[in-house]
C-alpha cells in the first residue's frame, strides 16, 4: 500500500488510478481508474480468493511499474500496464479462479500454456505475458513462476513482431534452421523469384518511365511528389496483372488480407505503397535463397553491391565480396561466392530493383548514370521509401517469414544470417561424403577443423549423418545386389557365391534384398567407395593393403589386387582402356629392351585384365596378354 500511494496510483487498496499528468490527451478519466474487487469478485468462489486475486493483480502492476520491461525499451508506460491489465491479466486470473486454485498455491503457479491452446490473438497475448513474467522472475522481481511448458505444436509464437521463447528451451543463436522450415520456406522464395519477380519489376520500370514525363501542372516543370504518388497509383489501378487469381499466391503469399506493419499485403498492388511491400517481398525472397545457397557471413552478405554481379544474367555466376574473417586488414579481402543457377536469377533481380529504386528516388538519374554506379544490394526501401543501406539482415528476415506465413515452422531461437550456415552446414554433410574438403571451399575457412566443428556442432546433425550414409550404403549394396553377376573385382567371386546362395534359399523378395544388403554392410556402416565405380566391402575390425597395420580405409591407396575390392559394372570401360595402356607400355619395353620396366608393366596388364571375368574372354587371342598371363601363372607357381 505504500508503494502504490508513493507512486501515486491512488490511496485506495484493490484501486488503481493513473495521476493526470501521466495520462495522454483527449482520453476519459475513467479509462485510467479500475476497481480490481468489482472484477474479480465476480469469478472467485469467495473472499478470501478474491483478495488474493487482488494481491496479484496489484503486485504486477506495481512490479512493472518499477522493473525494467527489458534492456532496450526501458520502463513501461503507465497507459500501457493499465491497458494490459484491463485486457490480459485480469483474463489470466480469472481463468485461474477458474481452476479452482488452492488458497497454499500462488495463482499464477496454476496457469500452463495449455490453458491459452489456440492461436487466436487473445492466445498469443496471453502467452506472452507469461513470458513476461517468467522473465521478471528471471531478474529476480517476481516469485510466481507459472507452469508455462512449451507445447508439442508450437514452440515458437509470435503477435505483432513479439516472439515468445518457451522458458526450458536454452537459447542458441547458431542451430541450423528446421528442415520443414527450410523446405518451405526455400519452396515460396523460389516461386516468388520465378513467378512474381518479372511482373513486379517490369510494374516498377513502366510506372517510372509514366512518373517522369513532364508535369501537366507545370507547364513541363519538374513533376511534384504528390504529383507522382497520383500517377504511380492511376497506374496501379489500371494495370493488368498476367497473375491474377492464383490460389497459390492468394494463400501463401497474401493469405487473403495478412498484415504486415499495420498494412494488408493485397495482391496484385493497386497503389504505390503496395508496391513497396511487394519489392520488399521481393527482395527478402532474393535475399533468403542466395543466404541459402551460399552461405555467407552477415558482414559478407551486406557487402554485396550492384557492381558484385555480372551485367548478363546467363554469365552471372559468381558475385563478389569482401570477407573480414581472419584478416589483417580492417578493409576486409575481396573474394567470391559461386551462384547456383536460382541464385543467379535472384542476384540479378536484386540488382534491377536496387537500380530501379535509386532512379525512383533522384529523377536526374538515367538507365546508363545507375549502371555506372555502385549501390548497395540491400536496401531499406520499406516503409520509410528512402535508399538506404541495409545493415541487420535479421528482423528484416522475420517481416518477410512472417508475410508468407511460415513463421509457425520456425523454432524457438532467433533467425541470424549465421543459422542459414549452419544449415548449409547440415545438408552438404548429409549428402556428401567428402563435404569438410567442400564446406572449405564455400564457408571460406582456413583449416579443416573450423569446417568439422560445423558439421558436428550439434548431436542431431550426427545422428542424421549416420542415418542418411546407412540409408545410401545399403542403396548402393542392393544395386550391386541386383547387377552381380556383372561385377568385378577380387571381391566379385565371393560376393556373387553369396548372393547366389541367398536366391536359393526360397521366395527371393524385395524385403529379402533388404536383409541381404543390410548383413553385407553390417547394417549399413561398413561399405564406402574410395572412388567412382569402386565399393570397398572391408569390415569392421579387418586391416587391408591400402593401410598396412592399421584398420582403416585408406581411400588413397586402394589397391587393385585388394581382395577386399569389388567394382561397378561401369567400370569396366576404365579397366579396358588401362588394359590397352599397360599393353603399348609392355610393347615399348620389350622393345627397347628394358625386362624391368616389361614385367612391371606385365604385372600391372594382369591384374587389371582380371578386374573383369569379361575381360579376360575379349582379350584371349592377344600374343602380348598371352605371354603376360602365361609368365605371371609360372611365376605363381
Amino acid at each position: 500500500m505504500d508503494l502504490q500511494i508513493r507512486l501515486g496510483l491512488g490511496s485506495k487498496w484493490g484501486e488503481i488510478t493513473i495521476p493526470e499528468p501521466w495520462r495522454p490527451k483527449g482520453r476519459s478519466p475513467s479509462s485510467f481508474r479500475i476497481n480490481l474487487y468489482v472484477y474479480l469478485a465476480k469469478h472467485s468462489r469467495d473472499a478470501v480468493m478474491t483478495n488474493q486475486a487482488v494481491l496479484v493483480a496489484m503486485r504486477m502492476v506495481l512490479v512493472c511499474f518499477c522493473a525494467p520491461a527489458n534492456m532496450k525499451q526501458g520502463y513501461m508506460m503507465p497507459a500501457t500496464i493499465i491497458c494490459i491489465l484491463r485486457q490480459r491479466w485480469l483474463d489470466m486470473l480469472r481463468l485461474a479462479l477458474g481452476k479452482g486454485a488452492s488458497r497454499s498455491v500462488g495463482l499464477f503457479e496454476t496457469l500452463s500454456r495449455s490453458d491459452f491452446p489456440s492461436n487466436s490473438q487473445f492466445d498469443l497475448r496471453c502467452r506472452i505475458e507469461l513470458q513476461r513474467f517468467s522473465r521478471l522472475a528471471s531478474m529476480g522481481y517476481w516469485s510466481e513462476i507459472s507452469r508455462a511448458e512449451p507445447s508439442a505444436s508450437s514452440t515458437y509464437l509470435s503477435f505483432r513482431g513479439a516472439r515468445v521463447l518457451p522458458d526450458s528451451v536454452e537459447e542458441d543463436k547458431f542451430r541450423p534452421l528446421p528442415d520443414q522450415f527450410v523446405h518451405l520456406t526455400g519452396k515460396r522464395s523460389l516461386w516468388i523469384v520465378n513467378n512474381l519477380s518479372e511482373e513486379v519489376i517490369d510494374a516498377l520500370e513502366e510506372g517510372l518511365a509514366i512518373s517522369r514525363k513532364p508535369s501537366r501542372l507545370h507547364k513541363g516543370g519538374p513533376v511534384s511528389k504528390h504529383e507522382k504518388t497520383v500517377r504511380w497509383n492511376s497506374y496501379l489501378a489500371r494495370r493488368v496483372w498476367k497473375t491474377k487469381e492464383v490460389s497459390f499466391l492468394n494463400k501463401i503469399v497474401c493469405k487473403g488480407r495478412t498484415t504486415v506493419k499495420n498494412r494488408f499485403l493485397m495482391w496484385p498492388p493497386r497503389t504505390w505503397t503496395d508496391l513497396r511491400l511487394f519489392l520488399k517481398i521481393l527482395e527478402m525472397a532474393n535475399c533468403f535463397i542466395m543466404a541459402l545457397s551460399t552461405g555467407p557471413r552477415a558482414s559478407e552478405l551486406l557487402s554485396w553491391t550492384t557492381s558484385s554481379i555480372a551485367e548478363d544474367a546467363e554469365v552471372a555466376d559468381e558475385i563478389r565480396g569482401k570477407t573480414w574473417k581472419m584478416v589483417q586488414s580492417v578493409h576486409g579481402i575481396e573474394r567470391s561466392w559461386p551462384l547456383p543457377t536460382v541464385s543467379q536469377k535472384a542476384a540479378v533481380n536484386q540488382q534491377r530493383i536496387v537500380r530501379l529504386l535509386a532512379m525512383v528516388l533522384d529523377p536526374d538519374l538515367s538507365h546508363q548514370d545507375v549502371r555506372d554506379r555502385t549501390f548497395p544490394l540491400w536496401v531499406v526501401s520499406f516503409p520509410q521509401g528512402t535508399l538506404t543501406p541495409l545493415v541487420n539482415i535479421g528482423p528484416e528476415l522475420r517481416w518477410y517469414v512472417n508475410a508468407i506465413g511460415t513463421m509457425h515452422l520456425l523454432d524457438s531461437q532467433a533467425l541470424t544470417n549465421h543459422r542459414f550456415r549452419k544449415t548449409i552446414a547440415r545438408l552438404i554433410a548429409i549428402a556428401f561424403v567428402h563435404s569438410p574438403r567442400i564446406l572449405i571451399d564455400i564457408f571460406g575457412h582456413s583449416s579443416i577443423d573450423m569446417t568439422i566443428s560445423y558439421i558436428m556442432t550439434d548431436p542431431q546433425i550426427v545422428a542424421d549423418i549416420r542415418e542418411a550414409r546407412s540409408a545410401i550404403v545399403k542403396m548402393m549394396a542392393k544395386e550391386a545386389i541386383r547387377c552381380a553377376d556383372e561385377m568385378g573385382g577380387p571381391a566379385a567371386g565371393r560376393f556373387r557365391e553369396t548372393v547366389r546362395i541367398a536366391r536359393t534359399m526360397g521366395d527371393f523378395s524385395a524385403e529379402s534384398e533388404d536383409d541381404l544388403a543390410s548383413m553385407l554392410t553390417e547394417a549399413g556402416r561398413t561399405w564406402l567407395k574410395p572412388r567412382d565405380g569402386v565399393i570397398c566391402t572391408k569390415g569392421r575390425g579387418v586391416s587391408g593393403p591400402c593401410a598396412l597395420g592399421s584398420k582403416r580405409v585408406n581411400t588413397a591407396n586402394c589397391q587393385v589386387n585388394c581382395n577386399h575390392r569389388l567394382e561397378e559394372p561401369t567400370a569396366r570401360a576404365q579397366a579396358n582402356s588401362a588394359v590397352i595402356r599397360c599393353i603399348e607400355k609392355v610393347e615399348l619395353a620389350d622393345a627397347s629392351g628394358d625386362l624391368i620396366q616389361a614385367d612391371i608393366w606385365e604385372r600391372r596388364l594382369v591384374e587389371n585384365l582380371r578386374r573383369f571375368d569379361s575381360l579376360v574372354d575379349s582379350w584371349q587371342g592377344h600374343p602380348t596378354v598371352d605371354a603376360a598371363c602365361q609368365k605371371h601363372q609360372r611365376g605363381a607357381a
